[in-house]
């Protein structure tokens, strides 16, 4: 057949650009050279702005792992509130790699805890200027014991009425001693406060005012979980969570569950982060214990978009963890 030869049939040597008949210089810029180390590799000249996007997520969620605040548990209890329902209802089987998490995080947050309150009892303050050098590092735990209570007894009521539900497991002792220890820990945040106020009653009733706001918030997220959970066996006031459960049916009938946690959040916002310290005391931990209980959610049930956005990334580490878990368990099994 008479014509022009075909281009490409002359053998080339490895990493040469294709013939293409755009010229030397086009093709170099269409098929960037490719050294022999690269090989089976992306090209970072092609690839630039995807690593440049993970580099970013990474970072942010280092920075969101390194400051979460006391608050941000709080807004998650809400979250808990309005879903945990949705969750029983679903019966999926609790994240076991969450679980894991949530409980040694909890119990190491628990153990600084004690050891804050414990020098305070151990060695009271004589006067009132050494009361204040050990109130800057007392009131942070004091705060983080009374207000991380609302995600304590919450998860822990979700938890329990899920394995009554589908059967008894190891997460029914699991959450519960992490409340125990809570509660524990709750005794000596009120034991310093009632030594506390001869030195400095103002800043003693402060603090006890978060005590009552969040038990009064605790009863009313609680009322949300009715009457799919027991909620009224955690709650400080019984009779309280029965009249603002009459108040929630009312509220499900006008909106939906994404706005009734819009609304939550925001009033918890409003009510409590002008009454907790701005620094994070145990910020990693505090995700720690987010992110393990939100590995148990479903997907379709979180908001990849919203406030815990980073903490969406953790479960999904959760989800391959639990995978790889139930193969193996199928295995062992065969």
């Amino acid at each position: 057949m008479v014509g022009r030869p075909y281009q490409n049939s002359a053998p080339r040597r490895f990493g040469a650009e294709p013939d293409s008949g755009l010229g030397r210089k086009a093709a170099r810029a269409r098929f960037p050279r490719r050294s022999v180390g690269s090989v089976g590799t992306r090209s970072p000249e092609i690839y630039p702005k995807h690593r440049a996007t993970r580099r970013v997520r990474l970072a942010h969620r280092l920075h969101y792992l390194a400051t979460m605040r006391t608050s941000a548990l709080v807004e998650l209890s809400a979250w808990i509130a309005v879903n945990g329902r949705a969750f029983l209802r679903a019966g999926d089987r609790l994240s076991d790699s969450g679980v894991h998490q949530y409980w040694s995080a909890s119990k190491l947050r628990l153990d600084r805890w004690t050891e804050c309150l414990a020098a305070y009892d151990r060695h009271p303050p004589a006067d009132r200027r050494a009361h204040r050098r050990m109130w800057r590092g007392v009131a942070p735990v004091l705060e983080e014991v009374l207000s991380g209570e609302l995600l304590t007894r919450l998860w822990t009521t979700v938890a329990c009425e899920h394995d009554r539900r589908y059967g008894p497991s190891y997460v029914t002792p699991v959450v519960r001693s992490v409340l125990l220890a809570h509660l524990e820990a709750r005794n000596r945040a009120l034991s310093v406060m009632f030594h506390a106020q001869d030195h400095d009653l103002e800043e003693v009733l402060r603090v006890n005012r978060l005590r009552s706001l969040s038990e009064r918030w605790t009863d009313l997220l609680l009322a949300q979980l009715m009457p799919d959970c027991d909620a009224a066996e955690l709650a400080f006031d019984a009779k309280r969570v029965h009249d603002f459960a009459g108040d929630v049916r009312d509220q499900r009938n006008a909106l939906d569950a994404d706005s009734t946690c819009r609304l939550l959040q925001g009033a918890l916002q409003s009510a409590f982060r002008k009454r907790l310290s701005t620094s994070a005391l145990h910020p990693e931990l505090n995700a720690s214990i987010a992110a393990g209980i939100l590995a148990s959610f479903r997907p379709e049930q979180f908001d990849a978009t919203g406030p815990f956005q980073s903490l969406w990334m953790l479960r999904l580490d959760h989800t391959a963890d639990d995978a790889q878990a139930l193969i193996d368990e199928l295995l062992a099994v065969s």
